[in-house]
Order: structure tokens, then sequence, then C-alpha cells
């Protein structure tokens, strides 16, 4: 195949792959940024734990802490080639957040 060839077909099925991955980023980063803002908000889960009371209030932000040092020592052992499934189930999850996330803004500017 020559360089100078140029098919359309191929360049419109690598600009859909392109689009479909940054969607798939997008919904990503809104689905970590969506459930960080639900845990920190005024309203959110940290703040309804510590209206229960103190000591569950710093279990919730202690098992938060425990939960990110375990998935930091993680990251240190396990090599970026192989990636586990646990590790596609929270990215797939993040994205179903994010997907949830613009969902509820979309209606709640609508309603």
């Amino acid at each position: 195949m020559s360089m100078l060839r140029f098919n359309m077909r191929d360049e419109t099925v690598a600009l859909g792959q392109a689009l479909i991955a940054f969607a798939v980023v997008m919904l990503i980063m809104v689905g970590i940024t969506g459930t960080v803002y639900r845990m920190i908000a005024p309203d959110g889960w940290i703040a309804s734990a510590f209206n229960r009371g103190v000591i569950s209030g710093l279990v919730a932000i202690c098992s938060i802490g425990l939960l990110a040092g375990l998935l930091w020592f993680r990251r240190g052992a396990a090599a970026f080639a192989k990636r586990s499934n646990a590790t596609e189930i929270i990215i797939i999850g993040f994205a179903g957040a994010g997907a949830l996330y613009l969902l509820q803004s979309v209606l709640n500017n609508l309603l």
C-alpha cells in the first residue's frame, strides 16, 4: 500500500473510534468528579455520616483513607501491562456513574 493513497473509509472509521474513545473518557472523568463531589458536598455522603454521629463520620473517613491507601499500594505492586477484571469493572462503573450524573443534570435542567 502506498503512503500517498487516501482511503476515506479508513479515515472515517478512525475518526469514529477516536470520538467514541473521547466520549468514554469524558464519561469516566464526569463519573469520578461527580462521585468526589457527592462525597465532599455540604449535603454529601461524608456530611450525612457526621450527622449520624462523630464516630460514624470518622469511621467513614478512615475507611475511605484505607481504601485509597490500599489502591495506592496495589498500583505500585501491579505492572501496567497486566490489567485485572476489577480494574475494568471500576472503569465501567465510573463511566456508568458519569452517564447517570449527566442524565440527572439534563433532567434537572429540563424540569
